[in-house]
């Protein structure tokens, strides 16, 4: 009988430490996934930062090309203006059609997945 008893508590020992350990791995791993999502993160911002001040600038030579080209001091700023109203029309119109839905998955599976590049 006591020799049930020993095996019994080892039993429980080892399950005790089976729990902890599986409990310390998934804390291992949620905390490299969210390290994984800040890095991702960090250059998404850093990229898109850099990408917008390229994009500025493209735009303003753009602007004024065209007032150069149309000889007037604002037309190609309308024109550019334009052109953004127009895409961004698109782009709302759009919303509803997908494009949410299709950007949504695309985070959650660059979230979930294990090799963010």
């Amino acid at each position: 009988m006591e020799d049930y008893k020993t095996e019994i508590e080892e039993l429980v020992d080892d399950i005790k430490e089976y729990v902890n350990t599986s409990a310390e791995i998934y804390k291992m791993k949620a905390s490299a996934q969210a390290a994984r999502a800040g890095a991702s993160t960090m250059i998404g911002i850093v990229v898109g930062i850099l990408a917008t001040v390229a994009f500025l600038f493209f735009s303003f030579a753009a602007a004024f090309s065209i007032s150069s080209w149309l000889n007037t001091q604002y037309s190609g700023f309308l024109v550019i203006g334009a052109l953004y109203g127009i895409i961004a029309l698109v782009i709302s119109a759009q919303r509803n059609k997908g494009l949410r839905d299709s950007l949504t998955d695309k985070f959650i599976k660059h979230i979930y997945s294990d090799d963010h590049q």
